[in-house]
């Protein structure tokens, strides 16, 4: 039963974490939809037609140009319609070179989310050699923790790529930073600030702590949190942080939760074992 529930954890998990690449997938789409009809506006409203019209106009006194273009009322205003236009190319020319950038970068954003997916479902070994820095990285970006004016401190130890599983070190912090947005989301404050941790504690155990200046979790609920189906949140199910709680455990660790109460913020400490990969002898 323990081991049922185990793989459960496990799989709830991955979901959390597809669920989320589907939901920036999403959220970047949206960005390239707003920039291709912005595009899309350029073009309808490009003076092309007026162009034209100039062009008839010009082919039609084609004969006469030099009178056409010193005498003529219409022909005196062809100079200084081409000016016009050079300007309104020039800045048109800069706007679209800004969207066409912001597209390739949503594009790129785009393809990796999804080597990210891939790479963690293609992946069959329980552990692997794993950058943790690049790991948190890696869930910094499923998560777009930034894009919602939030600051990221980043406090990390230089330590060597560990033996770890990194799909379960990613389910563990997509919810913790899921964890942490919501707890942000719920305040005022103007300077929103996630701090991560990457400590190795005296005892050989890996530490990394994800701290919030958020809402704070009140003391009743400290001892709950990470019971299943314990959840404060109107359409939560009370299973990820339970779920990341198992997953810890499963990789011999622990994870902790420690708040002074509402309004004062919370810190999730995650520890695991240090296994440093050993260097093969010369």
């Amino acid at each position: 039963a323990q081991q049922q529930l185990l793989v459960s954890a496990r799989k709830v998990g991955m979901a959390e974490v597809a669920n989320n690449v589907l939901h920036n997938i999403g959220n970047v789409l949206n960005s390239v939809n707003v920039s291709a009809e912005l595009l899309n506006e350029k073009i309808v409203h490009s003076p092309l037609d007026n162009l034209v019209k100039v062009g008839d106009l010009l082919n039609a006194n084609k004969d006469n140009l030099n009178t056409f273009i010193t005498q003529d009322a219409q022909g005196e205003r062809v100079p200084k319609f081409f000016m016009a236009l050079a300007d309104y190319w020039k800045d048109e020319k800069a706007t679209i070179s800004k969207e066409l950038g912001q597209l390739a970068n949503h594009i790129e954003h785009i393809k990796n989310i999804i080597a990210t997916q891939q790479s963690l479902s293609g992946d069959t070994r329980f552990e692997q050699i794993t950058d943790i820095g690049a790991t948190i990285e890696e869930v910094l970006q499923i998560t777009e923790i930034t894009e919602d004016g939030v600051t990221i401190k980043k406090d990390y130890d230089k330590l060597s790529p560990v033996q770890i599983d990194k799909i379960k070190l990613m389910q563990i912090l997509v919810n913790l930073l899921h964890n942490a947005k919501d707890a942000l989301d719920k305040t005022s404050i103007p300077d929103k600030l996630v701090t991560i941790k990457i400590k190795l504690k005296p005892d050989e155990k890996l530490m990394i702590e994800v701290r919030d200046n958020g809402v704070g979790i009140p003391s009743e609920n400290l001892e709950r949190i990470f019971l299943h189906g314990f959840t404060t949140k109107l359409q939560g199910h009370g299973f990820g942080l339970h779920s990341a709680a198992l997953a810890a455990k499963e990789m011999d660790g622990s994870l902790a939760v420690h708040s002074d109460g509402v309004g004062k913020g919370a810190t999730f400490t995650l520890e695991v074992p240090y296994k440093v990969v050993a260097k093969a002898n010369a």
